[in-house]
């Protein structure tokens, strides 16, 4: 809903709007449908959303178990952070 928002609220000066999924909240994807339900949302408002391979090994998730429509980075926040110096602005909940 956000995004959405946002996009209304810029028009042709909205940009990119990506989610990091990191640590704990990795656990919570698998077998979510309310989750996969926020990724079908995400995906017609055109946000990407990431998650950590990092906390997907800390945590024992197979990438391959995950919806085809996360994309699996490296470093959640190493990458939030080449964002960051790249213009993006960052909330953290």
């Amino acid at each position: 809903m956000t995004a959405n928002a946002l996009a209304k609220e810029d028009g042709k000066k909205y940009g990119a709007f990506y989610v990091i999924i990191c640590g704990k909240t990795v656990t919570q994807i698998n077998d979510n449908s309310d989750f996969n339900t926020l990724l079908e949302e995400a995906k017609a408002q055109n946000v990407k959303v990431f998650v950590c391979g990092i906390s997907l090994s800390k945590f024992n998730i197979i990438p391959e178990t995950l919806p085809n429509t996360l994309e699996v980075i490296p470093n959640g926040i190493l990458y939030g952070l080449q964002l960051t110096k790249r213009g993006f602005i960052t909330l953290t909940i």
